[in-house]
């Protein structure tokens, strides 16, 4: 025997997808309970974050090129697309040129990454929320949202 239910006739559009969200909230803590896990999850939507606000900040042009230069070079061979953006570790302490490039980029327009930070910070309204580990959950599920559904305000 099946049983049907129509949950539209029980629950708005609104609250479905409120109860999307929480399921999915439960889902990503339980699955990133570890730190490194939950880490790792940050770090790769933090990346995300800052591609976008260095493309807004250089322009499509100089993005474009940053990509061409990079595909010409990983093309060359094989072995440069390992080394390309190779960090250093325990068995060898040279970067790769890409991981050197992208460390001296980030240090040259540190300032301006620096204000658009504070920017961001100065102009949100923090004393709305009643706690900032709460408005950081949220941030952190709104951009895992983004990532996951491609939806974006």
């Amino acid at each position: 025997m099946d049983i049907t239910i129509k949950v539209e006739d029980y629950l708005s559009p609104e609250e479905i997808k409120d109860e999307c969200r929480y399921a999915i909230r439960h889902s990503v803590m339980e699955k990133y309970k570890e730190e490194s896990e939950l880490d790792r999850l940050i770090s790769n939507l933090s990346y995300d974050f800052i591609f976008k606000a260095i493309q807004e900040t250089t322009g499509e042009d100089t993005l474009q090129k940053i990509k061409d230069t990079v595909i010409k070079l990983a093309n060359k061979t094989d072995s440069v697309k390992y080394e390309l953006f190779k960090t250093p570790n325990q068995w060898d302490s040279k970067p790769g040129i890409g991981y050197t490039i992208v460390q001296q980029a980030l240090k040259e327009n540190e300032p301006l990454i620096k204000e658009k930070v504070k920017d961001a910070i100065s102009d949100y309204d923090f004393l709305s929320r009643k706690d900032l580990q709460c408005r950081m959950e949220d941030l952190f599920h709104e951009m895992l949202e983004e990532k996951l559904f491609h939806t974006s305000d």
